[in-house]
């Protein structure tokens, strides 16, 4: 795999650089010998590690759980946050989800959006602030983690033993500067097997699953279902398999298996919505959702997968209390895999208003370049305010950080789903926005 200098003003780098790192599948698995979250995470880390270093970048590996490049030098210190690791590519792919594709416009790969592109875009934006000649007074760190996707354990590893950040943003989300992320709650319930039937669905709790597969063990008659994959904060974007393959099967049989039962009775009833828990009422974030992300049976157990994304005024305790108590109801036993509080910052900090100046400032600029054909037509109106998400990012495990791009408001977000795609003309045209963002924050240090 090709480590070369960079041209931080050339498409062709960008996209050499994109490739190699979307070829490394980089989903994270069973710990080996140096590698505690698989060997391909830690390919893609020592990859981009290496690819800083050749540009003048001084880097650390940090056990291969996380690394940073910094440039710069001063007492305080601003980064810029992304993830290496990706979700499983699901089915139905166009094209190899581990070779980048360029189409129609498009960049096509599992990672452009979710989070390669972003972290390579990162890169190409700081070295084109060195090019400049601009001069900051304090350090600018890119810090790249490898266990997102699965709980931000390696934000842990960060905090626990390296120097935070002032300020910084992480470009995991959406445009523009994000300020709220609904509390995220992942429950595992385990119950009874069956005798009557085996299920597969789904890979993982944050993705809407596109296939399951229900067999009947005496008849051997198979119920398959496949469904559009999704993020898990957006369910109602995707087509849940899993619901599609119970439908298939008679109610009262369902309703022999409690995992079955739990899921056709408080789930299925409204997807994406709140037919589960009735004590975490909409509020400035939007609703509760539920995604059902995982379903096994065998004769030994049962397990059901649920992401939840609750709204940042409600309890995270009140959640838990309900979901384990009607999965008693069933004689499923509640588990939390996983738990992260909603996130607040005010609209108004002076971090949000930098990251707001810049893309104020090169969002006409964006547009433009990722419309070329419609030059005569205006922008249409954007509000610039900062939004609140039910997805999940870096900003809630480092102080000061907040979620910044990489989907405009124009744009269909693809993070977890098939045929994962941005536009190559808006991702070149934002690296500069990036840069100014990085700078504004650098002089906000200053005040």
């Amino acid at each position: 795999m090709r480590c070369n200098t960079i041209r931080p003003d050339c498409t062709d780098d960008y996209i050499r650089v994109l490739s190699d790192l979307i070829s490394i599948p980089s989903i994270k698995s069973d710990p080996k010998p140096g590698a505690p979250y698989g060997i391909h995470t830690s390919e893609a880390l020592n990859y981009m590690l290496s690819i800083c270093e050749q540009n003048g970048l001084w880097v650390k590996n940090m056990d291969n759980r996380v690394g940073y490049a910094q440039w710069g030098s001063g007492k305080k210190m601003i980064a810029v946050v992304c993830h290496l690791d990706i979700v499983p590519p699901g089915e139905g792919w166009e094209n190899d989800p581990f070779t980048l594709t360029r189409k129609n416009g498009l960049l096509m790969g599992r990672g452009v959006t979710d989070n390669k592109g972003p972290a390579v875009s990162s890169l190409f934006s700081l070295l084109r602030l060195r090019e400049s000649g601009y001069q900051p007074t304090c350090r600018i760190r890119l810090i790249f983690g490898l266990d997102e996707e699965h709980g931000c354990s390696c934000m842990d590893h960060y905090v626990a033993n390296e120097e935070l950040p002032e300020a910084g943003f992480t470009p995991d989300a959406s445009f523009p500067a994000i300020f709220a992320e609904k509390g995220l709650l992942q429950i595992r319930l385990r119950g009874p097997g069956s005798s009557l039937l085996e299920a597969v669905g789904g890979d993982a709790y944050n993705v809407v699953p596109s296939s399951c597969s229900i067999k009947n063990t005496a008849t051997s008659l198979q119920f398959s279902a496949v469904g559009t994959p999704a993020h898990a904060s957006t369910p109602e974007k995707g087509e849940n398999a899993i619901y599609k393959a119970i439908s298939l099967i008679p109610n009262d049989f369902a309703d022999e298996i409690p995992a079955l039962s739990f899921i056709r009775r408080n789930l299925m009833a409204e997807i994406g919505n709140d037919p589960l828990v009735g004590c975490a009422p909409a509020d400035i974030s939007g609703s509760l959702t539920i995604n059902n992300g995982i379903l096994r049976i065998n004769k030994e157990e049962s397990i059901v997968g649920l992401d939840i994304r609750y709204p940042v005024l409600s309890d995270g305790d009140s959640v838990c209390g309900e979901v384990f108590r009607k999965a008693s109801v069933f004689g499923l036993e509640a588990e939390i895999i996983h738990h992260l509080p909603p996130l607040y910052t005010d609209p108004n900090h002076d971090y949000l208003r930098a990251l707001r100046k810049a893309y104020e400032h090169h969002l006409p600029e964006v547009y433009s370049a990722d419309h070329p054909f419609e030059k005569s037509i205006p922008l249409p109106y954007q509000s610039c305010d900062p939004i609140a998400i039910g997805g999940g990012t870096y900003a809630r495990s480092i102080p000061g950080i907040v979620a910044f791009g990489p989907v405009f408001p124009w744009e269909e977000s693809k993070m977890h789903q098939k045929n994962e795609s941005c536009s190559e003309a808006a991702t070149i045209a934002s690296i500069d926005l990036y840069s100014e963002a990085i700078r504004n924050l650098c002089l906000s240090l200053e005040r």
